[in-house]
Formats: C-alpha cells, sequence, structure tokens
C-alpha cells in the first residue's frame, strides 16, 4: 500500500482494490461539513436535488418497446465535489429545474430501436443537456464543448455525468442532431412554447419579426489577408504590402496565368468555397460580400417569447419567410397573432395579400418606389374607385397589356394631358422628356395595397407597434451576445436550422426561468 501525506490535515492511502482519502473537516467549514453529515445519515442519491440529473435524465419508462438509455454510476467523491462546486442559485441549476427532461426522452424515444437488443444509448435527455451548453455558454465548437465539460463540475452535472464517467464524443453529438433532423428539434420547440403559453407569458396580440442583418461569414480570414499570405510564399521579390514580399510577373500573358494560380490557391484558403454548398451569397454593403445564412425569430410582444424560427441562405428574400414563420406560430399557439410589426423588407404584395387571408394586422414599414431616372414617383399616382390609376394631375391613365409573368402593365397618359399641364416638368423621368407623355409600369392591385399601406404607416396605431418593435429589438442583441447568434456553427442549411431552433428553444427556457414555474416532474 503506497501512503502520502501532503499535510498533517490530509492523507491519501492508495491499495490494490480501493484509494482511501482522508480530509480534515476544517477543509470544508461548519456548513458545508453538516450538509454532508446529513446527506451520510438520510441517504444522499434519494433527498437530496443534486442527485435530480442521474436519477432523471437516464430514467426508463415502464413502456413496450422503450429505448435502455446508458445508466450513470456516481461515486461519493462526486457527490461531495458536486455540493462544494455547484451552488442551488446558479442559473444553470435553475434552468435545469425549468426543463422536463423525461419529456425530452419521450419526444425522442421512437427514433431509438434497442429495446430488446443492442448497446445502451446515450440518453437523448443528456445529449439535448450538452446542446443547451453549446448555446448558452457559447463555445465555438463541439469538439471544444466536450472538452471543456469534461473538466467543470457543475457543466458535468447540468448533463448527468459524474466526475469519472466516460463522455460522449462530438460523434455522438453529431449523430443525435442528424437522428432527430429538424422536425424533431421543431417539435420540442413547439413543447417549450406551449409550457410559455401554459405559464402565461404569450397573449397572442401581435408579433415581431426579427433578424439578423448579417449572418455568419464563412471564412475567418479576410480575403485581403488570404490573398498577401500566398503571396509572402512567392520567391521572388518585386512589390510589397504591409511588410509581405511577392512576386509579379512582367508579361500580360504570365500575369493572367499568375492571378489565376492565385483565385485556384485561395479555394484552398477560403474555408468557404470547400464546405458549406447550402449558404448564399449576398452584398450586405456595396463593397462587403458575405456567404452565409440569416436567422430570423418571430417572437410574442409580450414576454419576448420565440414562437417560430427560420434559418435561410443569405440569397434568400426575407419576405418569403413571413408567412412561413407565421403558419409554424398558429401551428404552436393555436391561433395567428392579431397583429405583426416587420421592417420594409416585408413591404410585398404577397405578404400583404397573406396577411389580409389570414385576418392578420399588419404594421409594416414603407418601401421606397422611386423609379429610376428621376420625375414624380409611384408614390404620387394614385387609384381611383373605380380602379383606375390617376396621375399626379388626376388624370386616368390607359393601361397596357399586362406581363403574364409579374403582371405588371405599362400605363400611358394622353398626350393633351401632358402638354397642358403644369406639372409636366417635375413629373416627366428623363428618358420621357421634354415632351412625354407619361408612362410607368407596375401591378395596379399590389400598388394600390402598397399605397393603403403606406396611409396606414402615418396611423398612431402603426407608430405605437413600430415603437414597442423598435424597444424590443436588443432582443436580437441579447441572442447576438449570449447565445451565439451571430454565427451558424455548422455546415449545412439544416444542421444550422436545428442550431436557430435550439437557440430559440434557450432563451424561451430562460424566460421560463425568471417568469415560470419549474418544470413538475423536475421538482424534488
Amino acid at each position: 500500500m503506497l501512503k502520502l501525506n501532503y499535510s498533517r490535515d490530509s492523507s491519501i492511502e492508495c491499495g490494490e482494490k480501493r484509494l482511501t482519502l482522508r480530509l480534515s473537516r476544517k477543509l470544508f467549514g461548519i456548513e458545508h461539513w453538516e450538509t454532508i453529515k446529513i446527506w451520510l445519515q438520510a441517504g444522499l442519491r434519494d433527498v437530496h436535488w443534486l442527485s435530480a440529473p442521474f436519477r432523471m435524465m437516464t430514467a426508463e419508462e415502464d413502456v413496450p418497446g422503450y429505448p435502455r438509455w446508458k445508466q450513470i454510476s456516481v461515486d461519493v467523491l462526486s457527490w461531495v465535489i458536486f455540493h462544494l462546486l455547484v451552488p442551488l442559485g446558479h442559473r444553470l441549476v435553475e434552468l435545469w429545474q425549468v426543463i422536463d427532461w423525461t419529456a425530452i426522452n419521450r419526444l425522442c424515444s421512437d427514433l431509438y430501436h434497442n429495446s430488446q437488443a443492442g448497446q445502451r444509448a446515450w440518453a437523448p435527455a443528456q445529449l439535448f443537456a450538452l446542446l443547451i451548453l453549446f448555446i448558452v455558454l457559447p463555445i465555438p465548437s463541439e469538439c471544444e464543448l466536450l472538452r471543456v465539460v469534461a473538466i467543470v463540475p457543475l457543466y458535468r452535472w447540468f448533463c448527468g455525468f459524474g466526475l469519472f464517467t466516460q463522455l460522449p464524443d462530438h460523434s455522438t453529438l453529431h449523430t443525435f442532431r442528424k437522428r432527430l433532423g429538424v422536425e424533431r428539434f421543431e417539435a420540442i420547440l413547439s413543447w417549450v412554447v406551449l409550457r410559455c403559453l401554459e405559464a402565461g407569458l404569450i397573449t397572442n396580440r401581435w408579433t415581431q419579426k426579427r433578424q439578423a442583418a448579417e449572418g455568419q461569414a464563412l471564412w475567418e480570414m479576410a480575403l485581403e489577408e488570404a490573398v498577401l499570405t500566398f503571396m509572402a510564399e512567392k520567391e521572388v521579390q518585386t512589390g510589397s504590402d504591409k511588410g509581405k514580399t511577392f512576386a509579379v510577373p512582367q508579361t500580360p500573358e504570365a500575369q493572367r496565368r499568375w492571378l489565376k494560380g492565385i483565385v485556384q490557391r485561395l479555394k484552398g484558403l477560403l474555408p468557404h468555397a470547400r464546405g458549406d454548398t447550402d449558404a448564399g451569397v449576398r452584398w450586405t454593403s456595396s463593397v462587403t460580400l458575405v456567404c452565409g445564412y440569416w436567422l430570423g425569430f418571430l417572437v410574442d410582444n409580450l414576454r419576448g417569447v420565440i414562437t417560430a424560427v427560420r434559418v435561410v441562405s443569405l440569397n434568400t428574400a426575407q419576405r418569403s419567410q413571413m408567412i412561413v414563420a407565421l403558419d409554424a406560430h398558429n401551428q404552436r399557439v393555436g391561433a395567428y397573432p392579431e397583429a405583426v410589426a416587420a421592417d420594409s423588407a416585408q413591404d410585398y404584395y404577397p405578404v400583404h395579400q397573406a396577411l389580409d387571408e389570414r385576418q392578420i394586422r399588419g404594421h409594416i414599414a414603407s418601401r421606397n418606389h422611386q423609379g429610376t431616372g428621376g420625375g414624380l414617383g409611384p408614390v404620387h399616382f394614385a387609384v381611383d374607385e373605380h380602379e383606375q390609376l390617376l396621375c399626379p394631375a388626376d388624370k386616368p391613365l390607359t393601361p397596357g397589356k399586362s406581363s403574364p409573368d409579374d403582371g405588371k402593365a405599362t400605363y400611358k397618359a394622353q398626350v393633351a394631358d401632358c402638354a397642358s399641364c403644369s406639372r409636366q416638368a417635375e413629373c416627366l423621368p428623363k428618358g420621357q422628356q421634354p415632351d412625354g407623355p407619361r408612362r410607368i409600369r407596375l401591378f395596379l392591385q399590389a400598388h394600390q395595397r402598397w399605397l393603403q399601406n403606406l396611409e396606414h404607416t402615418r396611423t398612431q396605431e402603426y407608430k405605437a407597434a413600430q415603437k414597442k418593435r423598435f424597444a424590443s429589438e436588443g432582443w436580437f442583441g441579447l441572442a447576438v451576445r449570449l447565445y451565439g447568434a451571430a454565427k451558424m456553427p455548422y455546415r449545412s442549411q439544416p444542421m444550422n436550422q436545428i442550431a436557430g431552433l435550439m437557440t430559440g428553444i434557450a432563451m424561451n427556457l430562460t424566460l421560463l426561468m425568471r417568469h415560470g414555474q419549474p418544470a413538475s416532474s423536475t421538482v424534488t
């Protein structure tokens, strides 16, 4: 037997079959020492809240065909350290108590088929807990997540792992996400939204739509830096930039071959070129091109509960996602909201038409419809009670043939009307000057609905709704700052949709933690 004394207050003995650790009560303090004594007297595993993850997250139900989960064995040393380092009032402890972990297992149980044979599986509740930590900490990758969880007792406790329990690896999380798929994570979000509804955190009076303005840039290295990195590898010094030298061929033909080689090399230096084929590219400014996704939330106005999540490539029109999100909201909450507030990216006829069909009041900022070439823009062209388009001088315009593609037609003024009009000079665009007649191309029904929305933007009702929307825009800023929502962690649209759903789930659970009640099955 090997025995070591590190001080007069502690010692350790290593025998053939057991390790004996002796610690002085002075190391714990009176409060911790008395608690440990109570544990030993009453039976720690059955009475203390600290044992809840190990009793519940891998619990198996007496149901035919129910899966078998890996069972976690926790040693006494783990219990002592958990007590010392997992405080009852910690935010993660409170968050754990909000979640009904047995419900997570039930929602996923039909995807497992090991009730009679095969290896025991990691309980979905434990893997879901890891993904919750991935979002709320946040951590840049799942590999890094597991490295951090391995060394932090609080995180091990949150996921139901003992201090000496072997953890799943990142491939297990990958398999778990693929096994569940987007639809099952949507179902988990629906379950969380239902909990919020039962807790009175949703009014469904009106909903706001918010989204990331940028999306994730899939390369971490700036294009300029990548070019300079390549240039620095050349042997001939004929130029310099920021202290780095590079070779420049002298003849035009050599320069073309040289530039083509640079492009091929850059594909290796920019990770997006060999990574995510689902990501889209768009200009975020006149000089910035970004490849990635945008993340959208549909948010109830009472407490900020997220009722729908959309993740699409950056080249997808945002207006195409509004109604999809509202339909998902309806499925979860049981009804459409009374109203929706949104920015001008939603000011399109199909959106207004769909909102009218669903009897949803739209508080949508108006887009600028000013045409090219100057002159008086579409805002000066009204529609009368006979559905005739009127010019700025209130003269009816004659429609041409409608296009089968977009429904637009060219409306033309009478030559005599333009010749005698006092507003001719300011009305005519450059291409129609000096004599006209005035022509304008538009889809009449869409133009009429746009004018109606523009008129609505001048009402107090609209201003009040937009004021609330602006005041709550910080909710997405919170998602970016605390939950890493500015960067999609995976390399496919379905997996990034799961990441967006997990962000919404985590934020809703936080609201439940603050304003709702703990899940009944987790109260100990």
